[in-house]
């Protein structure tokens, strides 16, 4: 036998001992379970069905998802402090007839709060208006009435009446990536006539598809308490209270100083980010977006006063036409609700905003990259003619340090009240469900 053939035993025992081992690793194969879940481009693949579902307490408790480098390095929000409020969910007692006969425990959403002084109103009623003077911004007090009016000057606040979750659920199942779904719309765009109405209905519905594409908090779930009070049963026997774990779609309320709701002004600032980035830094980051807002509104309902003044009216461009726009979602002629009206009038009377008079927004600090060119102010575009976005820690950092210079950040963090009904000290931290498979315990922090 030659020595060729008396080496081959020899390597072949060495290859077996090395897979046994794990030593022998495929190329493109090395990519763990966890990293597969905490992947941006992998956690997103098919719309969850189910909008509430029980959680067990004892699943959720101190089990954090194994940090890797992968994660740190493509997910720029990789636990991002969540430092919204919580809220627990109440049922009633009693049964209610409904409007179609049937019965049920009514339920309402009760927010667990930080305890806020006076003083913490008014020092973000100024952040407000440092950050929109840093911008530019002329008409400052639309922004502190609005932040008044929805949030009473909460930056931390979570929107949680139900028809903002109907909303922001039907909001949240339209944007829901899935493959299946893109394939099926470019099969179909492919074969439509540019000259139709029908293509760009169907490139709109792709566009919608492909919003949030890729962002790694989409299936995330928030986990709150249902209680359910004691009861008297029907032989007058006493039925115990039940406090039980459940969760939710993080992306289906509203947040921060002006309500936004998470779908429609994540995108704003980034399309990867937590919906929860729209209570941080103590409300600044949600100013910002706002101006951007209302920059881009006032041209959108300007433009619509125009040309279809009967439909839209003519003060689109004005300060009531941004506040309608803004408030309602859409630009129109109508009038707002009382509370609205009220809040207005007393903001015209002190001469601090004329709402019938044009809106000035500024121009500092813009949402996306300019360059000048032939004396006009163009956009910056990238190699597939996509706007670039302007680099948003700066515009972050400069602000928290314009706000540090004036005294205005808190000099310590807020204090959780205890949830009412319970022993505790402090309110409990929320609890982020990853991807809906694995609970993150995510730490309220004083941004």
């Amino acid at each position: 036998m030659t020595q060729r053939y008396k080496t081959i035993p020899i390597l072949f025992l060495l290859m077996t001992v090395m897979v046994i081992t794990g030593a022998v690793l495929i190329p493109g194969t090395s990519e763990t379970s966890q990293d597969r879940l905490t992947s941006p481009l992998t956690t997103q693949v098919e719309e969850v069905a189910a909008d509430t579902t029980a959680t067990a307490a004892a699943n959720v408790a101190n089990v954090v998802p194994r940090k890797t480098k992968a994660t740190v390095a493509t997910n720029p929000w990789h636990n991002y402090p969540n430092a919204c409020e919580t809220f627990t969910v109440i049922q009633s007692p009693k049964l209610v007839r409904r409007k179609d006969g049937r019965q049920s425990y009514p339920i309402r959403y009760r927010r667990n709060r930080y305890h806020r002084p006076r003083s913490e109103l008014k020092r973000t009623q100024e952040v407000i208006e440092l950050v929109a003077k840093e911008m530019g911004v002329k008409d400052i007090k639309l922004f502190t009435g609005h932040a008044s009016h929805e949030a009473s000057y909460n930056p931390e606040a979570i929107h949680i009446l139900n028809p903002d979750l109907d909303a922001n659920s039907r909001a949240w199942s339209r944007h829901s990536y899935n493959r299946s779904t893109e394939l099926a719309l470019e099969a179909q765009l492919a074969k439509a006539d540019a000259q139709k109405k029908e293509f760009w209905a169907l490139k709109g519905k792709l566009a919608d598809v492909r919003l949030y594409k890729g962002n790694p908090h989409w299936r995330d779930r928030i986990q709150y308490d249902y209680v359910v009070p004691e009861t008297k049963g029907r032989e007058g026997q006493t039925i115990p209270s039940e406090r039980m774990p459940e969760s939710r779609n993080v992306w289906q309320f509203g947040y921060g100083l002006y309500g936004m709701y998470a779908v429609g002004y994540v995108k704003t600032w980034d399309r990867e980010a937590p919906p929860w980035i729209l209570c941080s830094h103590q409300g600044v980051v949600a100013t910002i977006i706002q101006v951007w807002s209302a920059r881009k509104v006032q041209a959108e309902c300007a433009s619509l006063t125009a040309s279809n003044p009967e439909k839209y009216g003519t003060d689109g461009g004005s300060n009531l036409g941004v506040l309608r726009r803004l408030a309602r979602g859409k630009c129109s002629s109508g009038k707002l609700g009382p509370k609205w009206q009220a809040l207005m009038a007393q903001y015209e009377k002190a001469g601090w905003i004329n709402w019938d008079a044009e809106g000035h927004y500024g121009d500092k600090w813009p949402q996306w990259k300019m360059k000048k060119r032939r004396g006009k102010w163009v956009y910056v575009k990238d190699a597939e003619g996509k706007k670039i976005p302007t680099d948003r820690e700066a515009v972050l950092a400069h602000m928290l340090k314009r706000l540090d210079e004036e005294g205005l950040l808190r000099p310590e963090p807020l204090v959780r009240k205890p949830e009412r009904g319970t022993k505790e000290k402090v309110g409990r931290e929320p609890i982020i469900l990853s991807g809906g498979r694995r609970p993150v315990v995510s730490v309220a922090a004083n941004l």
